[in-house]
């Protein structure tokens, strides 16, 4: 188990694809995603300690992540769950964490 699902409360655990809730069954459908759709994530994969972070309410640091133009840098990101959301949640920058890739 990495915690509790914000959607049910039930245990998130890991698949293959990702890190879901095994409340699925009863219709939860959160998962945080090992690959992202959203373009800034396009270049980086979510980890476990990622999720736990995560689904702890705390941010996470990750390189590689890419701006409007392409570019890349690393940031802190926090997880941003939205019930109604089909797609999951989504994953925002801490304000003032940018920094420029090396």
């Amino acid at each position: 188990m990495l915690g509790k699902c914000p959607r049910c409360g039930c245990d998130v655990t890991e698949s293959k694809a990702g890190y879901g809730c095994t409340g699925f069954m009863n219709g939860c459908r959160f998962m945080i995603w090992k690959k992202q759709k959203q373009k800034m994530l396009a270049k980086i994969e979510f980890t476990k300690t990622d999720a736990k972070r995560f689904l702890a309410g705390k941010p996470t640091k990750k390189s590689h992540l890419l701006d409007k133009k392409g570019g890349e840098f690393k940031a802190q990101l926090v997880m941003e769950e939205t019930p109604d959301n089909p797609f999951g949640p989504v994953f925002r920058v801490v304000p003032g964490t940018e920094e420029p890739a090396k």
